[in-house]
């Protein structure tokens, strides 16, 4: 008698493999720490702050967050959080984004965007945090939030946009806080490959004839 895949067996490793699939564990992959200060630099509706950090292996970036305190009038501007190709010490192409309505809580705290989902192999990316609403020439002026700098374990290369210019501008000095976070997903994607293949096995060796 011939040796059969159990569909129960397939039925059973499939729905594993959707379980770890739907898990999400966030992992910090970049984290520079709390900026010491006492200097502070401003996240405005006329100057984006920006980040360079590098990846050694593919992840799924679900979270990124600044050191952050934000404005009086910081709620009434969405903050966008973008992703950016490598430009050299400027960010690159805009590869994804995510955004969000910051609080008026008047601390320091980590504050960013969640739920991305943003796919990312190895390679040097920008995250810039970007209140977009105002466009050049932008006046009047809106703040959203200023940014201790100083940061314990500071990104490789900074950068600003200023909207009035249109234009990147590096700025290593302003070493303000970032955190990015990931989830695991690699080895659940495998693991539901496998049990798709299995699945297809089985179809076959149950059509055949006995």
């Amino acid at each position: 008698m011939k040796n059969r895949i159990s569909p129960n067996l397939v039925l059973a490793t499939l729905a594993l493999a959707v379980t770890l699939a739907s898990v999400t564990v966030n992992a910090a992959i970049i984290d520079t720490g709390v900026p010491a200060g006492p200097a502070q630099t401003l996240l405005s509706s006329t100057q984006w702050l920006a980040g360079e950090f590098t990846l050694t292996e593919a992840v799924v970036i679900d979270r990124a967050e600044m050191w952050l305190i934000p404005a009086f009038d910081a709620g009434s501007i969405p903050t966008t959080v973008a992703f950016y190709t490598d430009g050299g010490d400027i960010p690159g192409v805009e590869i994804g984004f995510g955004s969000f309505v910051m609080d008026t809580d008047p601390v320091y705290g980590w504050r960013g965007v969640s739920g991305l989902a943003l796919a990312l192999g190895p390679g040097t990316y920008w995250v810039s945090f970007e209140p977009r609403q105002c466009e050049a020439p932008c006046l009047p002026y809106n703040s959203q939030a200023s940014a201790l700098i100083n940061a314990p374990s500071p990104l490789a290369n900074y950068a600003f946009f200023e909207v009035v210019n249109g234009q990147w501008m590096g700025y290593d000095s302003n070493t303000v806080g970032y955190r990015l976070s990931a989830v695991p997903a690699p080895p659940a994607i495998w693991l539901l490959g496998s049990a798709l293949a299995l699945l297809g096995a089985a179809r076959q060796r149950f059509r055949r004839p006995f």
